[in-house]
């Protein structure tokens, strides 16, 4: 439970990074929308928490955009936590969030 909370609250400070606060560390790569094919329920269905975003993005054949990071101490132990996205044209999308390098957290918006 106390995990879940901590998860919670690291997803809520990720996603209010702002990009020139945010460290790049220059693995994300670049998500432009894709023009020939929508990211879709069924895409997001394959990403499963646990996996490396690399893993993520060979599963579902889309690049997650990194849109913040953020590094916190708690209990002695230092949490990393990175927000990505995915987005269609359509303005509906994919976002989640890794901590310490797996996907932790998932969530989204109007897919189809």
């Amino acid at each position: 439970m106390k995990k879940l909370i901590i998860s919670i609250a690291l997803l809520g400070l990720a996603a209010c990074g702002s990009p020139s606060a945010s460290t790049n560390s220059g693995s994300a790569v670049a998500a432009k929308p894709q023009a020939e094919k929508m990211f879709t329920l069924k895409d997001y269905a394959k990403i499963k928490t646990g996996m490396t975003v690399a893993q993520s993005e060979k599963a579902t054949g889309f690049k997650a955009k990194e849109t913040s990071e953020n590094s916190m101490e708690m209990m002695g132990t230092t949490i990393t936590t990175t927000g990505y996205i995915i987005a269609n044209p359509d303005g509906s999308s994919a976002s989640f969030s890794v901590q310490n390098g797996a996907i932790a957290s998932k969530m989204h918006m109007g897919l189809k």
